[in-house]
């Protein structure tokens, strides 16, 4: 003999609520493990930037440090032969107010 309605009823309700458990759960698994996925990238964004900013601070360095070594053989160069250094410089700056006057006229 069948169960009466109200039976079924009942027992669907109780499966309903199970089913609300189970999706409640279901959903603060879920949540868990977005901020877990969250937490991994922005570690991984955290150590990305820090590793940018290491080799832009050894870039930095290094030009750095060939700046200054080109500036040592400048000076090292005007002071060995300063009129020739004094003539290269007049002729470089004559050289370029030409071009800016040529850029100017037309």
């Amino acid at each position: 003999m069948a169960d009466s309605p109200k039976d079924e009823i009942n027992v669907i309700r109780e499966d309903l609520g199970k089913l609300r458990q189970d999706v409640a759960e279901l959903t603060r698994a879920l949540k868990d493990v977005a901020a877990s996925r969250a937490d991994d990238a922005r570690a991984q964004v955290k150590a990305g930037v820090a590793e940018a900013r290491e080799r832009l601070k050894q870039q930095a360095s290094q030009a750095g440090e060939q700046g200054r070594e080109y500036y040592d053989a400048i000076e090292k160069q005007v002071s060995e032969r300063p009129l020739t250094s004094l003539l290269i410089s007049f002729g470089i700056g004559f050289v370029l107010a030409k071009l800016v006057d040529l850029g100017g006229r037309r």
